[in-house]
């Protein structure tokens, strides 16, 4: 009996579970209840869109200036300090071993990693891969940059709340960097098809119905890869990406975040139909915003 009670079934009930809830940290719950309001809060306003003219709004086709005095930068500007400041700080805590309260954690640096990788990719992309011929709100990048900073830190934190003996023992680990690794493939995938649609200004190609014009710049109808199914296919595998890491994090709050990011891409994919289907005359009716076949 006093076994039982002892630290030995602790340590194997903390091996047997998968995810690990909140407990009695109030900060940490607090933080997941924010992520929970802002999943359907983000997924309502980017739907709608009711943030074009400033907020996470405030950058692609979508952007609309709404005041004059509007401060913008161009686009691979602000997508570069969306990015980079959660990049140097994944960069900056992978390589301080003392930035986290449990540097025990056997996977700590795989999750370091992972995120760091995450918005490295993102920054290579934009200075290489994509092609911008817009402006950006400064604000907005300066905001959206400050919430993937947090959600860097915190994911980690999350990580750092699991006991390690579980974290050794997880068999979400290898699903998890699975999922984690065909989502940036798939990702990096697609944003190279939509990086070829874009190698010159007005493109050529295609058809009549295949084509569109907005504010001065021509746009042809994205094909290949899953484009034929999903309009955001490049949001989907983003998503993916997201709980894989969720997955090898193993505490709730990640997957919380994995529903605000969910929110928030949702409702720019649901966007992105709508937007598809009001410009392309032939836009295949079959095709969905997110998930093939379901939303």
């Amino acid at each position: 009996t006093v076994l039982l009670r002892g630290p030995s079934l602790t340590n194997t009930m903390d091996t047997m579970m998968l995810v690990f809830p909140p407990t009695a940290d109030w900060g940490m719950r607090a933080v997941m209840a924010l992520q929970t309001v802002a999943a359907y809060s983000t997924f309502a306003s980017e739907k709608s869109g009711t943030t074009e003219g400033n907020g996470f709004g405030g950058y692609s086709k979508f952007y609309k200036p709404q005041e004059k005095g509007t401060i913008t930068v161009p686009s691979r500007v602000g997508m570069a300090i969306i990015y980079l400041p959660a990049c140097l700080f994944s960069l900056w805590s992978l390589f301080s071993p003392s930035t986290l309260s449990q540097p025990e954690s056997p996977n700590m640096p795989l999750v370091q990693g992972l995120v760091a990788f995450h918005f490295g990719k993102r920054c290579l992309e934009v200075l290489l891969l994509h092609k911008y011929s817009g402006n950006t709100d400064l604000i907005t990048s300066f905001g959206i940059g400050t919430v993937y900073t947090i959600n860097a830190w915190f994911i980690m934190w999350a990580h750092s709340k699991v006991p390690p003996e579980a974290a050794a023992s997880s068999v979400l680990l290898t699903p998890g960097l699975v999922l984690s690794a065909v989502g940036q493939v798939g990702n990096l995938y697609h944003h190279i098809l939509l990086a070829r649609l874009r190698k010159s200004p007005a493109p050529r190609s295609g058809a009549a119905g295949d084509k569109a014009s907005d504010k001065g710049r021509e746009y042809v109808m994205p094909t290949g890869g899953m484009f034929g199914l999903v309009a955001a296919p490049h949001y989907l595998f983003e998503l993916i990406t997201w709980l894989g890491m969720a997955m090898v994090v193993q505490h709730a709050g990640a997957f919380t975040l994995f529903a605000q990011m969910t929110g928030y891409l949702g409702g720019r994919a649901k966007r992105q139909l709508e937007w598809n289907q009001s410009k392309f005359p032939n836009y295949p009716t079959s095709t969905r915003a997110l998930v093939p076949g379901l939303f």
